[in-house]
């Protein structure tokens, strides 16, 4: 029998509390306990005609009633049924309270989608008479365990209640801070959506294009959840599901504002069993907001396409002409972040290293990880230790450190070649450098590094002398710059 359907204007603003509002006349059937919907309100009702109603009690412009036929395995109470005069139009609005379901349980067919990550709970199913939508009543006493103490009419039909998330949908929030559980919800939904009419081959047809839910987190929440980015404020977020497209689609949207009021957006958009990670995007947001602290040199890192993780936060940003990705994160005590590039070479970042011995330092594959504080035997995020690979380290000495392996060319260069070393040979590397450097310092910072270069067995014969390791020293303090090997 195919599903009636209510004309798209009258969806527009459906509410998701499961109160079910349907037009009729004033006609009502008294001493009654079992009637059909059509016999109650004295007019068809699409797609709930004959639905019958048990336990039917009447009251003056009300009715009420048990709608076994709505029910579904494993709810938790009675599917209940009611109906009142609305106002001046002499016609009922009705409101069927639904207890637990998941939409799966009435429509099969949308299992595994992401419609199967939406549990419902007091929700409530409203249709309401023409002209009504928007308007606030008060329903008859005697029926407010079904409909509430007040209701907000839609026009036409809408479901309204709570929700809890699972699946990605749950990702989402959790990554923002946000409870997965008992959430509002409001939107439309088909009538037939209840009534086990709408076959697996007919959600395209007959589900999706009615469907549009809102679940918007409520404001004491968006005031008190802590962030994942410091000193941050939610201040918006909701998420849409529609299947305008012909298929069920999921629309995050929200805003963050930092502390000097600087607002960045929250967004994430999946379709079927797409899946996709929550992006921040904003103006003039650079690494220092994501770790909640102001680090000279750090504050002048700019980034962008922002991606969220349960427990850490990536990033695209520019080092001058090196691109990089960032890891936001939290160790221990520390808030930290972790920088990863292809190759970076150090005269790029300190314009003054240019000339200097240090013009041709290149670090590869280097990993930047900068805390604020050291942290001993710290246990990294896992999706930073697995971005980061071997250069994880198993501690943080607090400031800037840098992992990977280096290369020199040049002086540097010819002395590693003068005692010994193959040409191109690249050195562990394993050093501490000041944060400001990536603020593009107009002198040359002091530092102090060490690299390791192996054994040095060909300084001297072996019949002189055999040498086992040693250690490449580049220091540059007081505006000279000192370049020396010496054995271990």
């Amino acid at each position: 029998m195919p599903v009636t359907r209510i004309p798209r204007a009258s969806l527009h603003s459906l509410h998701l509390a499961t109160a079910l509002l349907v037009a009729g006349s004033a006609g009502l059937a008294h001493g009654q306990a079992s009637k059909t919907l059509t016999e109650l309100v004295g007019k068809a009702v699409p797609g709930l005609d004959a639905i019958g109603v048990t336990n039917v009690q009447v009251g003056e412009g009300y009715f009420s009633g048990s709608v076994p036929a709505l029910a579904v395995p494993g709810q938790t109470g009675d599917v209940r049924i009611s109906g009142f005069i609305t106002g001046n139009t002499k016609e009922f609005a009705i409101v069927i309270s639904l207890p637990t379901f998941k939409l799966t349980s009435y429509v099969p067919g949308l299992t595994g989608t992401g419609l199967d990550n939406l549990a419902f709970s007091g929700a409530k199913f409203v249709i309401a008479p023409a002209g009504t939508a928007g308007t606030t009543v008060s329903p008859p006493s005697a029926i407010a365990s079904i409909t509430g103490g007040s209701l907000t009419l839609p026009n036409g039909t809408g479901l309204q209640g709570g929700v809890d998330l699972s699946g990605q949908l749950a990702d989402w929030f959790k990554n923002i801070g946000m409870p997965t559980t008992a959430l509002p919800i409001s939107g439309g939904v088909p009538v037939g959506l209840f009534t086990g009419k709408i076959a697996a081959g007919q959600v395209a047809q007959l589900l999706y294009p009615m469907l549009d839910l809102t679940i918007t987190a409520p404001a004491p929440l968006l005031n008190s959840v802590p962030a994942l980015i410091p000193n941050t404020r939610l201040s918006a977020l909701s998420l849409r599901v529609d299947g305008k497209s012909g298929s069920p689609a999921f629309t995050l949207a929200g805003a963050i504002n930092l502390a000097d009021n600087r607002a960045v957006t929250i967004s994430a958009k999946a379709g079927g069993t797409q899946q996709a990670a929550v992006q921040l995007t904003a103006t003039n947001f650079n690494v220092a907001d994501l770790i909640g602290v102001s680090v000279p040199g750090l504050n002048a890192l700019a980034i962008t396409g922002v991606t969220l993780s349960a427990d850490a936060i990536e990033a695209d940003l520019k080092l001058g002409t090196i691109s990089a990705r960032a890891q936001a994160f939290k160790a221990g005590n520390a808030r930290g972040v972790a920088l990863s590039a292809d190759s970076i070479k150090f005269s790029n970042l300190v314009s003054a290293a240019a000339g200097t011995p240090l013009d041709d330092f290149v670090i590869r594959k280097p990993t930047w990880i900068y805390t604020q504080t050291a942290q001993a035997n710290v246990s990294l995020p896992a999706d930073v230790r697995a971005r980061l690979g071997a250069g994880a380290p198993s501690s943080l000495p607090g400031g800037l450190g840098v992992t990977g392996q280096s290369s020199f060319a040049g002086g540097i260069g010819q002395l590693l070649s003068g005692i010994g070393m193959p040409s191109g040979i690249t050195l562990p590397t394993n050093i501490s450098l000041d944060p400001s450097i990536f603020g593009k310092p107009p002198a040359m910072p002091e530092v102090d590094l060490s690299f390791p270069v192996g054994a040095l067995g060909r300084l001297l014969p072996a019949s002189v002398a055999t040498i086992g390791g040693g250690t490449l020293h580049i220091v540059h303090k007081g505006g000279a710059t000192t370049v020396g090997v010496a054995a271990d």
